[in-house]
């Protein structure tokens, strides 16, 4: 089990997982089963990895970690993650308006946590919640989605995991996967790829 688990991203770099727990952060090194926490003061919402395995870290503002600790801050208040590159990551913040309804406010961040540009628009009609929203268009073709539910290789995925179980998150090469069920969030192994 992934205790408290809530938003969960696997690092590209390493055989690593991290994920939201409350106001911390957990990471569990999957090579050496260790697993190391992370105080951040604040309500984490949302987490993902940048190619090179430093963590942007969503807790009302954005932060970037690195080797366990806090390398930079947006002093922007946000809810989640879009996409992340090597350049720096997109993320979103929600509001509401009188006569407009909910708004999104994306910002774009470089690397260094600065404020590259942002735009405020109504969400797009038939998007319910800001887990649903897809975000604007995100401009740079290497951005990736901070959790990935289908291995990079598009392998479907494993059938032999508990009944009702869904996919949350899984590693690139497809041998990590979070699922869900009813008991809560699990992380899962395929010893063998076919």
């Amino acid at each position: 089990m992934l205790p408290g688990a809530g938003a969960v991203a696997f690092d590209p770099s390493q055989p690593r997982v991290a994920w939201a727990a409350g106001e911390e952060i957990r990471m569990l090194d999957l090579a050496q089963d260790a697993e190391s926490r992370h105080p951040v003061g604040a309500w984490v919402t949302d987490v993902g990895f940048a190619p090179d395995g430093a963590l942007w870290v969503i807790a009302g503002d954005a932060q970037l970690w690195r080797d366990g600790a806090v390398a930079c801050r947006a002093d922007v208040e946000l809810d989640r993650l879009l996409g992340i590159d090597a350049q720096g990551a997109v993320a979103a913040g929600y509001t509401h308006a009188d006569g407009t309804g909910m708004l999104r406010r994306q910002i774009w961040l470089d690397a260094s946590c600065n404020v590259s540009s942002e735009q405020t628009d109504p969400v797009p009609a038939g998007v319910s919640d800001a887990e649903a929203d897809p975000g604007a268009p995100l401009r740079r073709p290497s951005l990736r989605a901070p959790r990935m539910s289908v291995p990079a290789d598009g392998a479907a995925a494993p059938t032999d995991w508990p009944k009702g179980a869904r996919p949350i998150a899984v590693s690139a090469d497809g041998r990590w996967w979070v699922i869900e069920d009813a008991a809560g969030r699990a992380l899962w192994t395929r010893q063998s790829r076919p």
